[in-house]
């Protein structure tokens, strides 16, 4: 979706039929946006599955907030994907 989307696109998103939702941060203080939108979605009864990554997030942070996978890398995002959905071997 791009760089400082608001809440109400996410919510779009999974309006349109996306299965998942993927979110990325590379500096800690965007590490709360996350939660931000992860409560929106909940909120607004969204069903897509959040899968977080990046440089500065953790498997432990994923869990705090809620997110549905975490992927540590680009493959990780796939696998972490693949998880989320019930896909995974």
């Amino acid at each position: 979706l791009g760089v400082d989307v608001d809440d109400a696109a996410f919510a779009d998103a999974a309006d349109r039929g996306n299965q998942v939702i993927c979110l990325s941060a590379l500096l800690t203080t965007t590490k709360p946006r996350m939660t931000q939108v992860i409560k929106h979605l909940q909120e607004t009864g969204k069903t897509a599955k959040v899968v977080i990554g990046g440089a500065v997030i953790t498997q432990s942070y994923a869990d705090a907030i809620g997110a549905d996978a975490f992927g540590e890398d680009a493959p990780g995002a796939v696998n972490a994907v693949k998880r989320a959905l019930g896909l995974a071997n």
